[in-house]
C-alpha cells in the first residue's frame, strides 16, 4: 500500500515527490493506497485557515 499526500502527491513514506505519470502507473496497477496530508501541506492548511478566520 502507498500513503500519498492528497494536496501535493508527496510518499509519505519515503517524502518524495512522485510525478502524475508515477501517480497513474500506481492507479493503473491498481496499487492499494490510501490519501492523508504531509506534514509541510498540513502546516499550510493550517496557517491558511487560521489566516481565514481573523
Amino acid at each position: 500500500m502507498i500513503r500519498v499526500c492528497a494536496w501535493c502527491k508527496k510518499d509519505l513514506e519515503t517524502g518524495r515527490q512522485l510525478t502524475d505519470a508515477e501517480f497513474d502507473a500506481y492507479a493503473a496497477l491498481e496499487t492499494a493506497s490510501t490519501h492523508g496530508i504531509c506534514p509541510e501541506c498540513s502546516e499550510k492548511q493550517l496557517s491558511e485557515n487560521v489566516g481565514e478566520n481573523e
